[in-house]
């Protein structure tokens, strides 16, 4: 077939040359580099898992997360509560920021001789007894492993932010850097963790893999081609014929709407990668041909002959990746149809400019390759020569690689995704050892209005909480039960029995009312209940794990909360870091 259509595609050489450029300076202008790193480039819109994390999101204080950890000697020392206490208030006045917590805003308990006092730990820092501070930020089952360190070496301001675009979010860290180090302590070191660093190294990782991966390989390339064939003219070929590639593939991208992402970021290497291949078969064979030809012959034989080869490999790959269109994560479904299509786009570039281009060139003398040749001759004759041998060490190799495919274990961790000495993993291990970690579970309880105002179903959150707080890995489960159980124990004189849920409804909402009064105490409480008490939050948060534990963890919490009876008749929904359903 490809005898009697070369003929054409040499006569119709010059259109088909000016159609690729058309078409290549088409998709040039539909290209978006938009990156995106959030949750909706790796799930679809109706994915029940986004679903939950999406309600849990808008009934709460869901979004990125940012932890800002203050490291000193002594956290307790007032040059460093003053400076927790300006810093707490001006990233607050971040216009991104929906909500700032740390010691200086959260509400300390305290049982008087009149009732209870509710206020900020650190109200009135300059005067304020700091050892008393300190016992009672220690003290406190909210504050402790959770705002400060047990050794009081660490505190936590932790951050939400509003939705944020990917572009925004590099000048966000700047900017919470440049209000964290404006006028610290000495004494003091601070470090960034949580989720938005995670994102921000993301989207580090995707230019880099869009940038320095395929310009090293260009650049490879070009040495190669050099070497092989020792002409400029032929690696400007072979750039033209990448870049065209390029060009295409991200334009189609663009053009079916989708965003960049981690895992799209490998389209460019990949393409370059397979551009380079079909490009040197091309080039090769036509420097054989030319040797003997004239142009024209040069042109038809390349087409007829290698063309056939280089279609089967790019068809094969590109079908391979278009495969992975039926993939339930979003990013790799993307991927899949971006690559493949730009593979059969690469395999015709190539088709249609490669020959064409070589046959412009003035005739040649073909470089020898003597050194290739003896070296191929060698591996030719020992292959020959050693059959047996190569046979049992290939057995050998099987056996060995069938034992290390029992060995492979899934895990999506992303945090895995980074070197171990890197900025992001060296701090995520210094919040997991001293505070509660960057992980998280949420549950969300859903039933009728005042739901939590019932003695019976604030108990039961409680148990539930208590419960998981024994399973590994568990660092804090935070609910409303832990705020009502504080004011209870103050309003009884600070006496140890009295933490726990009241009997009535009348002294839960009594309870709930006096936290609210308090400066931030309604805030506070938001983050756990929905304003009519019909929501409820259980907050969990973990060490540092693999994405197996953490689907361990997800069914055991799934277990322990269908024991729960009296959840029975309202709606729980769980949100938790959703890479674990990557696996």
């Amino acid at each position: 077939m490809m005898n009697r259509l070369a003929p054409y595609l040499y006569q119709f050489r010059i259109p088909l040359f000016a159609l690729v450029v058309i078409v290549t300076v088409l998709l040039a202008s539909q290209i978006r580099f938009t990156m995106n790193t959030r949750i909706d480039a790796w799930f679809t819109e109706d994915d029940p898992v986004l679903l939950d994390y999406q309600f849990f999101s808008d009934s709460f204080e869901g979004g990125y997360s940012l932890v800002v950890a203050i490291e000193a000697e002594d956290i307790f020392s007032r040059d460093v509560l003053v400076y927790l206490i300006e810093k707490t208030s001006e990233l607050e006045q971040m216009d991104s920021v929906r909500r700032v917590t740390s010691l200086a805003n959260a509400n300390h308990v305290i049982g008087t001789r009149d009732g209870l006092e509710i206020r900020p730990l650190l109200n009135d820092i300059e005067n304020a007894d700091l050892g008393m501070i300190k016992r009672m930020a220690l003290d406190n089952e909210i504050f402790r492993g959770y705002l400060v360190s047990n050794d009081a070496r660490m505190a936590a301001i932790l951050i939400v932010f509003r939705d944020l675009t990917t572009d925004q979010i590099d000048d966000i860290l700047t900017e919470v850097r440049s209000r964290i180090h404006r006028d610290k302590p000495p004494e003091i070191h601070t470090f960034l963790g949580g989720g938005l660093m995670v994102s921000n190294e993301f989207i580090k990782t995707t230019r880099q893999n869009q940038t320095i991966l395929p310009a090293m390989g260009v650049i490879m390339g070009m040495i190669i081609i050099y070497v092989l064939f020792r002409s400029v003219q032929k690696n400007l070929i072979l750039m033209v014929q990448i870049g065209m590639s390029l060009v295409c593939a991200l334009g189609v991208h663009s053009l079916l709407g989708f965003t960049y992402n981690p895992v799209s970021g490998m389209i460019i290497p990949l393409i370059v990668v397979l551009s380079l291949s079909n490009s040197i078969h091309m080039i090769e064979y036509f420097d054989e041909m030319s040797s003997t030809r004239h142009a024209r012959a040069s042109f038809i034989s390349t087409v007829s002959y290698i063309s056939i080869a280089c279609f089967i490999a790019s068809i094969t790959t590109a079908c391979g990746l278009l495969s992975l269109s039926i993939s339930p994560i979003k990013a790799v479904k993307e991927f899949g149809i971006t690559a493949g299509i730009g593979i059969v786009f690469s395999f015709f570039i190539a088709l249609f400019t490669v020959p064409f281009l070589l046959s412009q060139l003035p005739a040649s003398r073909r470089s020898p390759k003597k050194a290739w040749g003896h070296l191929l001759s060698r591996v030719s004759a020992l292959s020959e020569a050693r059959y047996k041998l190569i046979i049992a060490l290939s057995c050998v190799a099987i056996v060995f690689a069938l034992i290390g495919l029992k060995q492979i274990r899934i895990d999506s961790n992303e945090l895995d995704w980074f070197p171990r000495d890197s900025e992001l993993y060296v701090n995520s291990m210094k919040l997991d050892t001293h505070l509660a970690g960057i992980g998280n579970i949420e549950l969300v309880l859903q039933g009728e209005e005042e739901m939590l105002m019932d003695p019976e179903v604030l108990n039961r959150i409680d148990t539930l909480s208590r419960n998981i707080e024994r399973l590994p890995h568990i660092r804090k489960v935070i609910s409303l039960a832990d705020y009502i159980k504080m004011v209870n124990r103050a309003l009884n004189e600070d006496d140890p029995l009295a933490y726990r849920v009241p009997d009535t409804r009348e002294l839960i909402a009594q309870e709930v009312l006096l936290f609210s009064l308090s400066e931030t105490g309604t805030e506070e409480l938001e983050k756990y209940a929905s304003f009519d008490y019909s929501l409820g939050r259980v907050s969990t948060h973990l060490a540092y794990t693999s994405s197996q534990e953490v689907r361990s963890l997800v069914r055991q919490i799934q277990d322990l909360r269908a024991n729960c009876k009296t959840f029975q008749p309202m709606v729980m929904k769980q949100a938790y870091p959703l890479w674990v359903t990557l696996l």
